[in-house]
């Protein structure tokens, strides 16, 4: 049998969830053990490739995980919409794509039509090569698949998903986990931290951005390539963010560990991290190449007298590296590195800083400054400077016992480097 002829889907997907009004107190009604889970599952599975080309193999050969039960699916000859609605019952957020053939867009917001209930609706479902299921998996994943018969292949195929979720004003809704894994998409999450508390958050994509307004997890994981990761506001004590060839920008924080990685683009980030354990350090971890590293870091002390552990890294290369601590607790014990090459490096700190220094440059003079020149009970000295690589090490402290209580160090090459203590 030929191959049918290439097409074009566009299909858009609306997605509501509505946490009932008259819930039972947050300790009662939190979820633990559930992952509450809405999802697009658009799943591609194709076999008999030969020299790149892919061959049909009959109309109701469609491509469904072995994992995957489907039910109530909805074909587009009988409905150009399909709608879903699935109760808030123990479940997994999911969102799954593995084909380059499939594009679209996520999109997550805040409602107030629905009640304990998630409703998903496909848009635009054409094509007899497509349908919409009902699918719940092996580990409790439950929400709406779709689905392409293989061999259906050429073309593009674009799908969307808008979730509606409690409106803000409300007290959130503690569920334990999201995933998006969805190559190809654009994928935005708009405010959804005064609604939604999430045990965890997931969102994977390749080729388009990620956009979030607003969220909250207690882990959270976003990664793409090619694609820009645009944060408003995101909050989380164990975050990472992952992508290559396109930035990272917005406002973090953090409690715990945050890390930024990307590759020939720029980061560009306000990071506000809060200690709440003396003990445990809180961190983030910055690093491109070939682009510039601009961070304003807050350090903040929370549920405890001392200034609390700190650990900042920002690394790049040909890029400019620009940190400021505009906000620091006095005590603070605070470890920050900040390397680049070919470029300068320039660290900002807060008055309140007490430790060592170490400011290093090749073929350039490296420079100390102070913060406050008129005084603020700090005294700078200095060890010496080392020879041929533009070095300038030392200490700045207000009390003798601290002059080691926290360490910096400043690298680059090439280019002036700066720190002001």
């Amino acid at each position: 049998m030929s191959k049918p002829p290439s097409q074009t889907l566009p299909v858009t997907v609306d997605s509501e969830l509505q946490p009932h009004e008259h819930r039972r107190t947050p300790r009662r009604r939190f979820l633990t053990g559930f992952f509450v889970a809405i999802g697009i599952w658009a799943l591609f599975k194709t076999v008999h490739r030969r020299e790149h080309k892919i061959h049909w193999h009959g109309a109701d050969n469609w491509a469904i995980a072995a994992n995957m039960v489907l039910d109530g699916c909805v074909a587009p000859s009988n409905s150009v919409d399909a709608t879903f609605e699935i109760p808030l019952s123990p479940a997994t957020l999911s969102h799954y794509g593995s084909s380059s053939s499939l594009s679209g867009i996520l999109d997550i917001t805040a409602s107030s039509h629905l009640n304990d209930t998630a409703k998903i609706t496909v848009h635009a479902l054409r094509g007899a090569d497509t349908k919409a299921c009902l699918v719940a998996g092996a580990e409790g994943e439950i929400g709406v698949g779709l689905f392409v018969q293989q061999g259906f292949m050429d073309g593009s195929r674009g799908f969307g998903q808008n979730q509606r979720r409690s409106s803000p004003g409300k007290t959130p809704l503690e569920l334990k986990g999201i995933v998006a894994d969805l190559p190809n998409f654009s994928l935005n999450v708009r405010n959804l931290k005064e609604s939604c508390d999430f045990g965890s958050a997931i969102f994977r994509t390749s080729n388009a951005p990620i956009n979030v307004k607003s969220l909250a997890a207690g882990h959270a994981r976003l990664s793409t390539f090619n694609g820009l990761i645009t944060i408003e506001s995101l909050k989380s004590p164990d975050l990472v963010l992952e992508t290559s060839n396109a930035g990272i920008s917005g406002t973090f924080n953090t409690s715990g560990t945050l890390q930024l990685t990307s590759s020939n683009a720029p980061i560009k980030v306000t990071i506000n991290l809060e200690s709440i354990d003396p003990t445990r350090p809180t961190s983030v971890f910055m690093r491109t190449s070939n682009a510039r590293i601009a961070a304003k870091l807050h350090l903040l002390t929370v549920g405890h007298g001392r200034g609390g552990p700190f650990i900042v890294s920002g690394t790049t290369s040909n890029g400019a590296l620009d940190l400021s601590v505009p906000t620091s607790p006095v005590g603070n014990e605070l470890s920050l590195t900040a390397r680049t090459s070919n470029e300068p490096a320039a660290v900002r700190l807060h008055g309140a800083y007490e430790g060592t220094f170490s400011v290093a440059t090749s073929n350039f003079g490296s420079q100390v400054r102070r913060v406050d020149e008129e005084g603020d009970g700090r005294q700078v000295e200095y060890e010496g400077v080392g020879s041929g690589r533009g070095e300038t090490m030392g200490y700045v402290y207000a009390e003798e016992r601290n002059r080691e209580l926290g360490n910096v160090e400043v690298r680059t090459t090439n280019t002036p480097a700066v720190l002001w203590v």
